[in-house]
């Protein structure tokens, strides 16, 4: 009977995970959904507007004063073409191509933030299923020590003011379960997971496939981008681009080259046709070219700026990351400290001592999870500001191992 119940749990527990994956990664894969992408209908340039920057059809009409009669009207035809630069027609199509990256960047932008917020979202469901977790467990050992207290109720060593006090964490703690077993189920609701009960926790699993802090000590020591891929410095790059190919566009639209094309036809008393040629002179600096120079200085401050930034918040996260995983090796430690002391065969006949270092022990852990959950929190920033989140392929950056998110669909 026992070996069934073992096996049936066992099951249980490997079904739960599996389901835990599919859904936690349905639920990420479903970021898309959070932003409405649109680029405005945006179209390339068609074939005649990339060669010429405008043309007119002109119509003249004209009569003689000394003979007013609209039938004798003096017509004539103009056709009037401003052809492009020579260089121009290939600026302006690097300016476009640098819209659209910048169209995308932005669009990475807005994905990653929502990538990013269901992150949190499990994340925070994570952390309220292991507070639970821990709350439960310490309800078993608070109501030990309320019965051992009450076992001495005939002898010298009892205390009224212990068994109260007892009675009443005993009391509060079993209210947090209660309330927090009813947030967790609305929680779970939400992500498609089933529904818990106080005997469901106990046999249900741990998200022990979520990402350690040593895993991402070590990731994140690892990391050497430098955040080259962070959307700010991203998009002061393109900023900067733009700035110097609009530039390179005025000073090509000012050099020596036609400017003009006129053909007239003239419907007089003699058929006339004309022909003009306007040639565009450079007059040297003008107000536009020094204020383009300027932009793209600044541009080029901006750039540095981000940069500086971008890799100052990086440090400050890695740094972060080291001093919570010192933390997370100490309570690593107390943890296999307290089992050794309750292994011991003098504890195991001290009910007393027994409870403190079950305390001792609940404590420690939910004190290492707590660190996790800050570092796991603080990984994402720096996943999201390095620009790493969204890359392709996509990845599951809070499982161990850090796996494709596709390849549990295979």
């Amino acid at each position: 009977m026992m070996i069934k119940r073992l096996l049936a749990v066992v099951i249980s527990v490997y079904s739960f995970n599996l389901y835990a994956d599919d859904t936690f990664n349905d639920y990420l894969l479903a970021y898309k959904g959070d932003v409405e992408l649109n680029n405005g209908g945006v179209s390339d340039m068609n074939e005649v507007g990339s060669w010429l920057e405008e043309a007119q059809f002109r119509f003249n009409t004209s009569t003689p004063t000394r003979d007013i009669d609209i039938k004798k009207n003096l017509l004539s035809y103009e056709i009037r073409v401003k052809p492009k630069a020579w260089g121009q027609r290939e600026i302006e199509k690097d300016i476009l191509a640098l819209h659209s990256q910048q169209y995308e960047s932005l669009s990475h932008e807005a994905l990653s933030f929502s990538f990013k917020k269901r992150y949190l979202e499990l994340l925070s469901y994570v952390e309220k299923y292991n507070t639970l977790r821990h709350q439960i467990t310490l309800s078993d050992v608070l109501n030990q020590e309320k019965e051992f207290i009450q076992n001495q109720v005939t002898s010298d060593q009892f205390n009224p003011s212990r068994l109260l006090d007892a009675e009443e964490k005993l009391q509060e703690n079993q209210y947090r379960v209660k309330f927090n077993l009813g947030r967790l189920n609305k929680i779970q609701t939400r992500f498609g997971f089933p529904l818990d009960s106080l005997d469901s926790l106990k046999e249900r699993a741990t998200f022990d496939w979520l990402i350690s802090t040593p895993e991402i000590q070590s990731n994140t020591i690892m990391d050497g981008n430098g955040g080259q891929f962070s959307p700010d410095v991203l998009n002061a790059k393109l900023n900067l681009q733009l700035s110097q190919s609009k530039r390179k566009l005025l000073k090509v639209k000012k050099q020596i080259g036609v400017n003009l094309l006129k053909f007239e036809y003239g419907d007089r008393r003699d058929d006339e046709m004309d022909f003009q040629v306007g040639i565009n002179i450079p007059l040297g600096a003008s107000f536009s070219d020094v204020e383009s120079q300027h932009k793209i200085h600044a541009e080029k401050m901006q750039l540095i700026t981000r940069e500086l930034k971008t890799k100052h918040a990086l440090d400050e996260i890695g740094k972060e990351i080291s001093w919570f995983y010192e933390e997370f090796e100490l309570q690593k430690n107390n943890i296999a400290r307290v089992r050794k002391y309750l292994r011991k065969e003098y504890m195991q006949e001290n009910p007393e001592l027994m409870i403190k270092l079950r305390k001792k022990l609940i404590s420690c852990k939910q004190r290492k999870e707590a660190i996790n959950q800050k570092v796991r929190v603080l990984y994402l920033n720096h996943l999201a500001l390095s620009g790493q989140l969204i890359q392709k392929p996509l990845r599951n950056w809070i499982h161990e191992g850090i796996p494709e998110l596709l390849s549990f669909k295979d």
